[in-house]
């Protein structure tokens, strides 16, 4: 039968809710899998298991079913993703061209990981097109996503101090304040985007419900611990700016409540440190180096902080790379990047931390442009009052809004392949059935 968007409780409106919470909770666990030799291994997260069994789903609903293909508020937005996809094919060939041989990091992480951005990307449309209920859709995802990472820091802060007073590495105290991501600065990602939906996506009394209330409620008072622990110097600058744009921000928390759970928060952080004596190992090493800097021995020849030095190598040799290939349009190929620091420096330091910089160096100008096209067509389509109708608008807003910090922690960090990113994003800039009639097949 075909979709009736009438139905708001029932049929594929009902299903669609629970496929957006389970993916933003999936989302948020990941691992590397097969790391061998001089390979780093696939960063698979859960959701990616279930992907492929999504996807079957989602065409037999289409063409058997005769639902909805995903359709969209941002004109042009495949073409975009058909552009991209070429020049992603052309870096491929142009990579194995350079290196004499397909990298495995370039063809599985890089090439394919591609492919299921774009997949995630349309999975987010498919959803929001197909939704009943596009509101309740929204407001469900969003707390799904932000009560599993509220737990997620709970429990990390519980297992810390379980560990210190007991010694047993629980599960979440392995890799201390990464969550299940692995990687600090990816958990940073993620509390950004729920600061961004706690600002603007909650509005007046929308906070208050749904238990909106009592998640964001708990984040504000976690997050002086999460500053504190996370340790992330771009999440400290990002989180700053936050917390000023939410002091000044009408949301459905009186600024009263919001400094008191900050405040309660900063005494928690307050006696784990210098109490408890509970650390980071993260936290400790930037503490010691923003010690040392603001010190009178920095001026003595101090040691740049590693951050930072491999950051300027991997400066240094993206574009002395671009160089060597040729200054091409195409840049040096996807893979070039890891053999060519190698050869030049004896062993492999990092991979190029810096979106823009590491798009520019494998993928060249084309690459880069093209990207720059992509981002600007979803930051307009997110932004634009003419797209956006009242019952997706704040969802959109929140969207807009994590895109402008995206672009600023791509500059610090490898961020493009988070795959959060590009699903929200598929949600927000979709269609809904309740409001224009979708093509159907």
């Amino acid at each position: 039968m075909p979709h009736d968007p009438k139905q708001k409780e029932s049929g594929l409106s009902f299903k669609t809710e629970y496929f957006a919470i389970f993916f933003v909770i999936a989302l948020q666990v990941q691992t590397s899998l097969y790391a061998h030799g001089d390979y780093l291994g696939v960063r698979l997260n859960l959701a990616d298991i279930f992907l492929p069994f999504m996807g079957l789903y989602v065409l037999q609903a289409i063409l058997i079913r005769k639902r909805y293909w995903p359709a969209w508020d941002v004109p042009y937005i495949l073409w975009w993703l058909a552009a991209l996809s070429v020049v992603m094919s052309l870096s491929l060939m142009r990579g194995i061209y350079i290196n004499g041989y397909i990298s495995n990091w370039a063809l599985i992480n890089k090439y394919i990981g591609f492919f299921v951005l774009v997949a995630y990307f349309l999975l987010g449309g498919w959803i929001a097109t197909n939704s009943g209920n596009v509101r309740k859709l929204h407001e469900q995802s969003t707390l799904a996503m932000s009560g599993f990472f509220v737990a997620i820091i709970i429990l990390s802060f519980l297992f810390t101090i379980l560990h210190k007073y007991t010694g047993f590495l629980f599960t979440l105290a392995v890799n201390p304040w990464s969550g299940f991501l692995g990687n600090r600065n990816v958990l940073m990602v993620f509390a950004v985007l729920v600061m961004m939906f706690l600002i603007f996506f909650y509005k007046e009394e929308d906070g208050k419900r749904e238990g909106g209330f009592y998640i964001y409620s708990i984040y504000l008072s976690l997050l002086p611990i999460f500053f504190v622990y996370n340790a992330s110097r771009t999440g400290w600058i990002l989180f700053s700016i936050l917390l000023v744009v939410l002091a000044i921000t009408k949301t459905g928390f009186t600024l009263k409540w919001r400094i008191m759970l900050l405040v309660f928060g900063g005494c928690v952080a307050f006696i784990s440190i210098n109490i408890l004596d509970i650390q980071s190992p993260q936290g400790q090493d930037q503490y010691k180096h923003f010690s040392e800097l603001v010190s009178e021995q920095s001026q003595e020849g101090q040691k740049m902080y590693i951050g930072d030095e491999k950051r300027l190598f991997a400066l240094e040799d993206g574009l002395d790379l671009y160089a060597a290939t040729g200054y091409s349009l195409l840049g040096s190929g996807l893979g070039t990047y890891k053999p060519f620091q190698i050869k030049k420096r004896g062993e492999y330091i990092d991979v190029i931390d810096c979106t823009p910089l590491w798009l520019f160096v494998e993928t060249g100008p084309l690459g880069l442009v093209t990207f720059f096209a992509f981002f600007c067509a979803c930051l307009w389509g997110a932004g634009s009052k003419k797209l956006s109708l009242p019952e997706n608008r704040n969802f959109r807003l929140a969207a807009f809004a994590f895109l402008i910090a995206f672009a600023f922690i791509s500059l610090l960090h490898e961020v493009l392949y988070t795959r959060v990113l590009w699903f929200i994003l598929g949600m927000a800039l979709a269609k809904n059935t309740n409001a224009v009639k979708a093509k159907k097949v």
